[in-house]
């Protein structure tokens, strides 16, 4: 089972300045078809807000890889047709609940559940991945609850001998 962590940007293109338009001129949302590309010294400043944008989701798709360890994917970045970064995912491999080993399955999802929410800013992807791990633990605390009752019946039977 694989699910993957990821980042969304609010805005996939960035808004012109208010001061450039017409009056009652709107601002091209994410929708339009119109693209958004800057000239002269507005391009300087459009090459900036890339690099911030991609830094912004590089670094938190990297949060997720490193507390992601073995489990984790590789980084994908998404970006709009202006080459603005405006998302992005790591996969991260969930482990199937072992019976014989709940212990070795609830350090994975702790594993799991960390890099979900290893960001500050976790996304709701993220929590989803977060949510979908607890309640694995929680699969795994109960059969090692159980694990533990069969042991201790095992050893009370022992020494009743």
């Amino acid at each position: 089972m694989g699910l993957s962590v990821c980042h969304q940007s609010l805005w996939a293109r960035p808004v012109p300045h208010a001061a450039a338009q017409s009056p009652g001129q709107q601002s091209p949302g994410k929708d339009s078809a119109q693209s958004i590309q800057p000239k002269g010294k507005d391009s300087a400043a459009f090459e900036q807000f890339k690099a911030q944008r991609y830094a912004e989701i590089l670094s938190h798709e990297q949060a997720h890889q490193s507390a992601a360890g073995s489990l984790g994917g590789g980084i994908h970045i998404d970006f709009d047709s202006n080459g603005v970064a405006v998302g992005g995912h790591v996969p991260i491999k969930i482990p199937p609940l072992d019976p014989s080993n709940p212990e070795a399955s609830y350090q994975s999802y702790c594993q799991v559940r960390n890099a979900a929410l290893a960001p500050g800013d976790p996304s709701g992807q993220d929590c989803a991945v977060a949510s979908k791990a607890q309640a694995l633990m929680g699969q795994a605390q109960v059969l090692m609850a159980r694990k533990k009752q069969k042991a201790q019946k095992i050893a009370e039977a022992g020494t009743q001998d």
